[in-house]
């Protein structure tokens, strides 16, 4: 498509991620889920809408009796109005919607009509159109609700979730969510610039969405991903009051540990990623180990987690287990938190689910590449950094890991391909020489120099 045209990408999927079920709620599992329903769980729909070329993405969970209309989901994205410091407002119709090719069967010819009507070309996506297919699995993402500071919600009784989350709370904290970042490459700022300049009048669908524009086909909706894994025994970590405000509950797949089990029992595959990631820096997490529990064998112990190719976690003891956690930087809520991990051994699953980890699940302030102002890259070693609400990240990886193909095709939740904070050729330097060294601390005075907040 030409940089000049606006240009939207318009789908509905099946959730991987987010079902529902009578006993619980609104279910929400961190992997996508292919037989969900073989433990009772029912299917969730989601519509998504994104902008080509742009970071900016909108989405509507729905179940299939609630009798979605294309039309409305669109006049109603189409009504928003999203701005940064780069641009006053984006709002309104586009010029081309590209309609996911799934959707063929499920929309009645008045949806093309009215399309028509508001004078909107459509097409669907070439064969093969990857840009299409990395942009529109954003939908799938996991949602991560953050009720900090609320209260507890109205208790429902008769079920085994007494404060289940609902759909309506699920939509309207994702809306929240959906905004347009400050933290924009030069390439995507030039992008707005053309699209929206200075004194452009959008325009807003005239006609009436139509109510039944849209029938459901589960065959044609729900598509097989290589990142679907199957669901062998469901775990669920129940809603609580935590000092932060009130966090709803969400399913675990393949574990099976009592409610009061340290945070540690459900993130084992997270940590153990972490620890192949931060194998320079045993030392160190030996020794906040010896300050906690006054035993001096943890270098041995890591060392023999290596050795069995990180497939568990033992011998150490859930409490040691639970102490780890912190150390190897998976709490996202410490605000003294600061870390690098060196990815050039990780694969692209386990860059990924490390990622929506230390994210949680895309909610990071800002995250890019650390790229110098002039002079060449450096030939060995890139450096990305994710800055959260809290915790602050690290990502150093050898260019040739898989861990950059995850990154730069678009695998990783809100990490926009090409989006880089550029530092002086010095200060680069000492940041990539900090990061192989582990030392994280140091690299946030530099860091703080160039950072817009």
């Amino acid at each position: 498509m030409s940089l000049y045209q606006r240009v939207h990408y318009f789908t509905v999927q099946t959730c991987k991620r987010v079902f529902r079920h009578p006993e619980y709620g609104i279910v929400r599992f961190d992997d996508m889920i292919a037989n969900a329903d073989e433990y009772g769980f029912e299917v969730v729909y989601v519509a998504g809408i994104s902008f080509e070329n742009l970071p900016l993405h909108y989405r509507h969970f729905f179940i299939p009796e609630s009798m979605f209309s294309a039309t409305g989901f669109l006049c109603d994205f189409w009504s928003r109005s999203y701005s940064n410091k780069y641009v006053k407002e984006i709002t309104g119709k586009p010029d081309v919607l590209i309609i996911d090719r799934r959707l063929e069967v499920c929309l009645d010819a008045a949806f093309f009509d009215w399309l028509e009507r508001e004078d909107i070309a459509y097409q669907y996506p070439a064969g093969g159109d990857k840009k299409f297919t990395s942009t529109v699995r954003h939908h799938q993402s996991y949602p991560h609700i953050f009720a900090h500071g609320e209260g507890v919600p109205e208790l429902v009784g008769g079920v085994r979730e007494p404060w289940p989350l609902s759909l309506e709370r699920l939509n309207a904290q994702d809306e929240k969510r959906t905004r347009l970042s400050d933290n924009m490459s030069p390439a995507i700022r030039e992008a707005i610039a053309r699209l929206y300049p200075t004194g452009y009048r959008p325009e807003w669908p005239l006609s009436q969405p139509i109510p039944d524009d849209f029938q459901i086909n589960e065959t044609c909706l729900c598509v097989a991903s290589s990142n679907d894994v199957a669901l062998n025994s469901a775990g669920w970590r129940p809603a609580r009051q935590t000092a932060y405000g009130f966090e709803y509950g969400y399913a675990v797949n393949n574990i099976e540990v009592p409610d009061d089990d340290p945070v540690s029992g459900v993130w084992q595959k997270e940590m153990l990623i972490a620890l192949r990631c931060l194998e320079s820096q045993f030392d160190r997490l030996a020794r906040g180990l010896t300050r906690q529990f006054k035993g001096n064998h943890y270098s041995v112990i890591l060392n023999q987690i290596k050795k069995n190719k990180y497939r568990t976690l033992l011998p150490l003891s859930r409490a040691e287990q639970d102490v780890l956690f912190g150390l190897v930087g998976l709490d996202t809520g410490d605000p003294t938190g600061n870390i690098v991990y060196d990815l050039s051994k990780a694969g692209v699953a386990d860059t990924i689910s490390l990622w929506e980890h230390i994210t949680n699940g895309g909610d990071q302030y800002q995250s890019f590449e650390v790229r110098p102002k002039s002079g060449i890259d450096d030939p060995a070693y890139r450096l990305f950094a994710v800055i959260g609400h809290c915790a602050w990240y690290y990502l150093i990886s050898h260019r040739t890991s898989r861990s950059c193909h995850a990154l730069d095709n678009g695998r990783c939740i809100n990490y926009e391909p090409n989006q880089s904070l550029n530092v002086r050729s010095m200060d680069y330097r000492k940041l990539l020489n900090m990061a192989l060294k582990g030392e994280s601390e140091k690299m946030v005075s530099i860091l703080n120099e160039y950072l817009e907040y």
